[in-house]
């Protein structure tokens, strides 16, 4: 049960990234750097296991050192609502450590 994301590979097959989301644990977050400025967003499985939600930080600070990444957002903006229903949700981002974009998925699933 949650929320997986996913990235395409170069074989252009979707593989899991490592972040799978049980319902209620802390969320997940990714961060944009190709349209122009810094896009985060956030990504979190409902404690019922009813939906996942994919956010995007309107303002707040992105702070990083090392390995260790903390986000603070002041605002959220939901961006996508997910249910085992739904589509995944897709989305091309490019970190500034990243030489070309990669293309994401979040899906929400029953089971993990």
């Amino acid at each position: 049960m949650g929320t997986r994301i996913e990235a395409l590979n170069s074989q252009n097959q979707w593989q899991l990234t490592g972040f799978e989301l049980k319902p209620g644990i802390n969320p997940a977050s990714f961060s944009d750097v190709s349209r122009g400025g810094r896009d985060v967003y956030v990504v979190s499985c409902s404690d019922d296991n009813r939906f996942s939600y994919v956010d995007r930080s309107v303002s707040g600070l992105d702070l990083e050192r090392g390995s260790e990444k903390e986000i603070r957002s002041t605002r959220l903006e939901r961006i996508a609502t997910l249910t085992t229903a739904s589509a995944p949700f897709e989305i091309s981002i490019q970190t500034e450590k990243m030489p070309v974009p990669i293309q994401l998925r979040v899906v929400h699933t029953d089971s993990l």
